[in-house]
């Protein structure tokens, strides 16, 4: 029998992060006229051509002047902010960069919004109900027909426009996790949700009330990090979960806390849970990474930003091909290119060569094992990756959501009239591993069933521990 022992925790929940986001970021949904709206789009896309990696590349900067230039002919007149907001998502998605978007839409009125009250599983491009309320249990597990008439393949369609395109497995995560808030931008608010569905072979209807954002089953009600010790037949397992990485103060004291605990408790299998973990800072996968791994190593192969320097010299210098420039994302790509753009001597572009100067004298010298999932993404995915091309440890779970090859490190910025949000990654890297455009997959692949997931059981972790137990 597995006894799990809570050691240490990260007492800063991720619920208490979203309505400190919501208190910040909630406003007002004022009317614009056509000339504001203009000017938002015109200041976005100033920045994005100032900012983005991608926009080295003047092939780059003529698509984005042509989408803007058609975005702006569809505004008809003056629209509300939302509406503006549901015109530049599609825009900015169509980068297909999930580091580059607009941030999410709160008016000041939606705290007291009436919410589809459930989560949801998207499995195969079938939508499922999650429900952990047993007041509502014959619905769980149930396929999604309609909600409130308004046909599954209907709502996933609309609700595709308003998700990152950088992946599919990206975009299904999106839909999962935000159902609830993509269907409240699309048909608003609702005291009541009638939902039709299937299950068990039988067509079903049930009428729910909605809940407020604050009672949603979706608002992440767990630890930054957390750190306990599993105990199975006398074999101890530390189980470090990194649901988040921020705030590196703070787990830089937690991570000092787990290195005593692994050290008395003489851990030499730990496991590293960074399912549930989008990103934040690289540096906190770093600070792990140093524990992890004896002396220096390199976090990335190539990372540049886009900067008039670096565009100065690419489009002066005789020896380049102009050609070659309209097609640079392709040819960073390439192996080959990035040899000769960034290696040879003479570079082009003075680049920092990306190694990792290690400091700390202690090194974990067990066995390492890294769960991934479809949330995995950005400074999470880097950990991962790290893990992975220094043969550190073992992957299982699923394929991530993000690539190995990309952008990232997001700038926030303020459109002047509208106030809405957006964010714009600074940096373009390649992983150590040089696996361009593909995901991470795992040693071992362990996909939750649905089944699983309705039961409530963490099929992933129990598969891990067996595995150790076998070993």
């Amino acid at each position: 029998m597995l006894k799990r022992t809570l050691v240490i925790k990260q007492m800063f929940t991720l619920a208490n992060l979203f309505f400190l986001f919501f208190n910040i970021y909630g406003q007002d949904d004022a009317l614009l006229s056509k000339h504001q709206a203009i000017g938002d789009i015109d200041f976005l896309v100033t920045e994005i051509k100032r900012t983005h990696p991608a926009f080295i590349s003047n092939q780059y900067i003529d698509q984005i002047d042509q989408k803007s230039d058609e975005l702006i002919e569809s505004l008809a007149g003056e629209l509300s902010v939302k509406d503006l907001w549901k015109e530049l998502v599609p825009f900015i998605n169509s980068l297909k960069d999930g580091h580059t978007h607009m941030g999410w839409f709160f008016d000041n009125s939606f705290i007291d919004k009436k919410l589809f009250p459930f989560e949801t599983v998207l499995l195969n491009d079938t939508l499922y109900l999650h429900i952990k309320d047993s007041k509502h249990n014959d619905l769980n597990g149930g396929k999604i027909i309609s909600v409130n008439g308004h046909s599954i393949n209907d709502l996933l369609d609309l609700m595709f426009q308003f998700v990152n395109h950088e992946s599919k497995t990206y975009s299904d995560t999106q839909i999962e996790k935000m159902f609830s808030y993509l269907y409240y931008i699309i048909h608003g608010t609702n005291e009541f949700f009638t939902i039709k569905y299937s299950k068990e072979g039988n067509i079903l209807t049930d009428k729910v009330c909605g809940v407020k954002p604050h009672n949603h089953p979706t608002i992440p009600n767990y630890e930054n990090y957390t750190f306990s010790v599993l105990d199975s037949t006398g074999i101890k397992i530390g189980y470090l979960e990194l649901n988040n990485c921020k705030n590196l103060n703070r787990f830089k004291s937690f991570l000092d806390d787990c290195i005593k605990t692994i050290d008395s408790e003489k851990i030499s299998k730990l496991v590293i849970d960074i399912r549930k973990n989008s990103g934040g800072s690289s540096e906190i996968a770093l600070l792990l990474l140093d524990y992890l791994i004896s002396g220096n190593y390199h976090h990335a192969n190539i990372c540049f930003r886009n900067t008039k320097e670096i565009k100065d010299k690419l489009y002066s210098s005789s020896s380049i091909n102009p050609n070659f420039l309209q097609k640079i994302n392709f040819l960073l790509s390439e192996k080959y290119f990035r040899d000769m753009l960034f290696h040879r001597k003479g570079n082009l572009i003075c680049l920092d060569n990306n190694e990792r100067k290690n400091t700390r004298h202690q090194t974990y010298e067990g066995d390492v094992y890294v769960l991934c999932s479809n949330i995995t993404y950005s400074a999470a995915i880097s950990l991962a990756a790290i893990v992975k091309a220094y043969n550190r440890g073992m992957i299982i779970g699923e394929p991530c959501s993000g690539l190995l090859t990309g952008y990232t490190q997001s700038q926030s910025i303020y459109l002047p009239n509208s106030g809405l949000r957006g964010y714009i990654s600074e940096y373009y890297f390649v992983e150590p591993s040089n696996e361009t455009h593909k995901h991470i997959i795992p040693d071992i692949i362990i996909k939750p069933t649905l089944d699983g997931i309705i039961d409530g059981r963490d099929e992933v972790l129990d598969a891990t521990v067996s595995l150790i137990l076998t070993q």
